[in-house]
């Protein structure tokens, strides 16, 4: 009996969930902004925390586009996404021509120090197929303990696109931008590589240094904070069940 419980607790301690998919899978605490849009922006959303981005003043708020980007300060509801660097201050997981329903668009600020935004299963216009995008902003502090100002771009399902032009990474609204590894020099892929960003997941840390900027690296098997809460509940388990069948 003891022996069938260990299996349980290792389990717990050493199979943990890694995230396959999108980094902050969609959950209760969500707020469901809508699952009915098209070319349409909402907001201004609290992020409830000061993030810099390139290195400029600190914003405290974004707007969220149907068509898969976030924004600083800005109304731009535009469906055909266009090259970076852009007029409009954006962080873009995936502009293209989105269309809820299916899916809907979410957010979340109830974790300290970290704003979630989802495109859960948005759907593409005249043309079939399912994405699931996000973008994560992190305050200093953060339970990932990524640099404060970082964010991170993630995907789940990506098996279509509405056209052979999509755009992925940020812009200051200016001059600068950052794009993915892999994307043109422009943030543009093409619908064979947007499609491979499937279960994908990228960290842009602010660059050290006099030009402000990002410096992007892919991420690989990073499990969500609670899952390091599970894993030392289970060693601690694992422990306690060895005492137990040695005295």
């Amino acid at each position: 009996m003891n022996s069938r419980v260990c299996v349980v607790a290792v389990v717990l301690g050493i199979c943990l969930p890694l995230s396959a998919s999108l980094v902050v899978l969609p959950g209760g605490s969500d707020t469901v902004v809508t699952n009915s849009a098209d070319d349409s922006v909402f907001g201004p959303f609290a992020l409830n925390f000061n993030f810099s981005f390139y290195g400029g003043a600190p914003v405290t708020q974004a707007t969220l586009s149907s068509n898969g980007n976030l924004q600083f300060g800005t109304i731009d509801n535009g469906y055909a996404n266009q090259p970076f660097p852009n007029f409009t201050p954006m962080i873009a997981p995936f502009w293209e021509d989105l269309l809820l329903p299916p899916g809907d668009l979410r957010y979340n600020n109830t974790v300290a120090n970290q704003f979630t935004a989802i495109w859960n299963g948005a759907g593409l216009f005249l043309a079939p197929g399912e994405v699931n995008a996000e973008v994560i902003l992190f305050g200093a502090g953060n339970s990932f303990g990524y640099a404060a100002n970082s964010f991170v771009l993630s995907y789940g399902i990506v098996s279509n696109t509405k056209d052979n032009n999509i755009t992925v990474g940020s812009t200051d609204g200016a001059t600068l931008s950052t794009c993915l590894p892999g994307s043109a020099v422009d943030c543009t892929f093409t619908q064979a590589q947007a499609m491979e960003l499937q279960d994908r997941a990228f960290l842009f840390t602010p660059a050290i240094g006099d030009a402000p900027g990002y410096k992007v690296s892919e991420l690989t098997g990073v499990p969500e904070p609670s899952s390091w809460v599970l894993g030392g509940l289970g060693i601690v388990l694992m422990g306690l069940l060895r005492v137990r069948r040695t005295s």
